[in-house]
């Protein structure tokens, strides 16, 4: 049911497009061995079964990585909407203040890479090391909410309203922090870094790459009213002087700060 990978498989897709003529063929499969994100980079640095893996930005990815810093969503990720119960809608509207939501725990995955960013921000957390388990607990009463992507929110929420039926997309809370996606390979693999960077680039110069970003996220950015929101905005203190500043890397999008 998990249909966060899609659009990364595309996008990756076409840079290598892009780079047909300058950098020849190519072949691109999925890994064989679906793992945890720690496994997963365990195997890239290792140079086992994994060329590329895509990863949020936490301050250390050049320590491990070699990260391509092209904003692979445009910032999306850090636009957060929160998955409820629905019976609990009505706290939600009540809540005011950054510090009012910080009365309520959140439920995160204990590997997430942006999990620093809220314990950086006194966020109170709920972890867990599997992903399909943190609905359950929601449900379960093991935290108030789950904050999710723009682009992951509403695709979790129907594939699993069947069988959680008090599941809820939160309809009145945005939760902001910059926060970065990028293909990363490892250290070693410049080749392939330079051609995903070269392909990313023809690709945002040509509108490849926003069309593909808006046939994906289009519909749900229309549906998370982000104008129509209370915003609490976060600190990120992970971000290095490398984040790009461009502003044809990021989401622009219309909304006012709540206190």
């Amino acid at each position: 049911m998990d249909l966060r990978y899609e659009y990364p498989r595309q996008l990756l897709k076409l840079a290598l497009e892009e780079t047909l003529s300058s950098h020849g063929a190519y072949e691109m499969e999925d890994a064989k061995i679906r793992a945890s994100q720690t496994r997963n980079e365990i195997f890239l640095r290792q140079g086992f079964n994994i060329d590329i893996i895509w990863r949020p930005e936490n301050g250390s990815l050049d320590e491990n990585f070699l990260p391509i810093r092209i904003p692979i969503l445009k910032g999306a990720l850090g636009y957060r909407v929160f998955l409820i119960r629905q019976s609990d809608q009505g706290r939600f509207h009540a809540i005011k203040t950054l510090n009012e939501l910080k009365t309520l725990t959140a439920g995160f995955g204990h590997d997430w890479p942006d999990v620093h960013v809220l314990k950086a921000n006194n966020i109170p957390l709920e972890l867990s090391s599997d992903y399909e388990t943190l609905f359950k607990m929601l449900i379960t009463e093991r935290f108030d909410y789950f904050p999710r992507g723009i682009n992951e929110a509403w695709d979790e929420y129907e594939q699993r309203y069947p069988f959680l039926p008090e599941l809820k997309v939160e309809d009145s809370i945005l939760m902001y922090y910059p926060l970065p996606v990028y293909f990363v390979v490892n250290k070693s693999n410049t080749k392939l870094a330079q051609r995903v960077e070269i392909g990313l680039q023809k690709a945002i110069a040509n509108g490849g790459f926003d069309q593909l970003f808006f046939s994906h996220h289009q519909s749900m950015l229309e549906r998370a009213n982000l104008s129509g929101r209370k915003l609490f905005v976060l600190e990120n203190p992970y971000l290095p002087e490398s984040t790009p500043k461009g502003s044809q890397y990021w989401l622009k999008a219309d909304f006012h700060q709540a206190q």
